[in-house]
């Protein structure tokens, strides 16, 4: 049985709904959903919780099964090999155990290698929610999976996001994935991720000597869906990190040529 089947029976066997099951955890119930449909994964938090919701262990939500540990008796070569070693004298398995402790050393060294270069595997985070490229969209911070960041992915990149809509292009397009260093201040002239007032845009950012805020679109058909903050607007503007693009984005000519019929 898989982990969205193993989800959903327990939960039925258990006599609870999906929107009770997601009251328990702390998730939305879409996620839930997603869950048992085999369309999205848990995060650990939320794995935790569907243990205790669900009251199993993690082994059987995750189906591991623990093979049985069966003792194999010694082959031919190896009484073979205990017997000879019984024979030599002691300065003879003084030097087989010796011979035996390097190389269990370089394998033991070399299994350990192994094992770091599989934890060093970096996991970021890929929220389901799209960021906008032209039209706005809620935040819902625990909506995501944890994706393998391959060479493709930039080594600052803290989380990806999908965008919506093409008033990014040329430089993002709809359904693109944007990679995202989450702790960098942008520059005017950098693309990044914003929230204002509780939706997200992926724009332009452009910052005048008055302290006017404007979140630009590259694409100039779609140069309507800037958002312009004023700084004595009082709306909340926040960024969530800076999008990590190869090469300088151009400020587009529509609002190079606007900025200057306004000095």
């Amino acid at each position: 049985m898989d982990f969205a089947s193993t989800i959903k029976s327990l939960r039925m066997s258990r006599g609870i709904t999906q929107d009770e099951l997601a009251n328990r955890v702390g998730v939305s119930s879409v996620a839930v959903q997603g869950w048992e449909r085999g369309t999205r994964k848990p995060s650990f938090d939320a794995l935790v919780g569907l243990c205790s919701a669900l009251s199993v262990s993690m082994d059987e939500l995750l189906c591991i099964k623990h093979p049985k540990v069966i003792e194999r008796p010694l082959s031919k070569q190896e009484q073979s090999l205990l017997s000879g070693f019984r024979r030599l004298d002691r300065f003879g398995q003084r030097v087989v155990e010796a011979v035996c402790r390097e190389e269990l050393r370089r394998i033991n060294e070399s299994t350990l290698a192994q094992k770091q270069q599989q934890t060093e595997t970096r996991l970021i985070r890929r929220y389901f929610i799209p960021a906008a490229a032209g039209f706005s969209a809620p935040i819902e911070g625990e909506d995501y999976e944890m994706i393998m960041a391959g060479p493709e992915v930039p080594s600052n990149a803290d989380y990806a996001v999908r965008i919506q809509g093409n008033s990014m292009a040329p430089y993002l397009y709809d359904g693109d994935v944007a990679y995202v260093q989450r702790d960098a201040v942008p520059d005017v002239g950098d693309v990044g991720i914003f929230c204002v007032d509780g939706a997200m845009y992926c724009k332009i950012y452009y910052k005048d000597r008055m302290g006017n805020v404007t979140l630009v679109s590259s694409n100039d058909a779609l140069r309507e869906t800037n958002v312009y903050l004023p700084n004595d607007s009082g709306r909340s503007v926040e960024c969530l990190g800076k999008v990590l693009l190869i090469g300088r984005v151009q400020m587009p000519d529509y609002f190079v040529d606007g900025c200057r019929n306004t000095k």
